[in-house]
């Protein structure tokens, strides 16, 4: 598990999931430990976020999926699988899908309001993206306008944003 932790630190994202996943195998063979969630959670979310580095999205999912079996309470690992999930979703342009799980964090009476903001901007971005295809302009115009308005000037999604609001406002004429 050090190991895995080692090389993510070092940028050997691939390495590193293979070193999570001997872990995984590791603690389902222990008997003292195969229903450990502490353990189980960490290898988990390492192995979701490095899958999703990695661009392996729907690996990053079953790994997020996991966690919420795990933790089907409204508690912090279960609300950031949700999330999580969303941008699975999102980066796999299953935007649908996407918008399911950004709905269920904001419907949880736990959610903080950094997890509530990240929901609100991952909907927004996601129907915005709905309403672009479906050439209804000004509505998804609106909604990338609320995006920017979550964005920090350095943030490095802004530009794309930025790049499909004026998309919006150029089809409009």
């Amino acid at each position: 598990f050090t190991l895995g932790l080692i090389q993510r630190s070092s940028n050997r994202p691939a390495e590193a999931r293979g070193t999570f996943q001997n872990a995984l195998t590791a603690l389902k063979a222990c008997p003292y430990l195969r229903n450990d969630l502490g353990f189980s959670t960490d290898i988990f979310w390492n192995l979701g976020e490095l899958d999703y580095q990695l661009e392996n999205y729907s690996e990053a999912a079953k790994a997020f999926q996991q966690i919420l079996i795990d933790h089907a309470g409204d508690d912090l690992d279960h609300r950031n699988a949700l999330l999580w999930l969303g941008y699975c979703y999102q980066a796999m342009e299953q935007l649908r899908k996407a918008i399911d799980y950004f709905k269920k964090v904001l419907a949880l009476s736990g959610t903080s309001e950094t997890e509530r903001i990240s929901a609100q901007k991952g909907l927004a971005w996601n129907l915005g993206k709905i309403h672009y295809k479906g050439e209804r302009y000004r509505e998804a115009a609106v909604l990338f306008e609320e995006v920017v308005g979550y964005q920090l000037d350095d943030d490095r999604d802004r530009y794309n944003t930025l790049l499909w609001l004026g998309q919006c406002y150029f089809s409009m004429g």
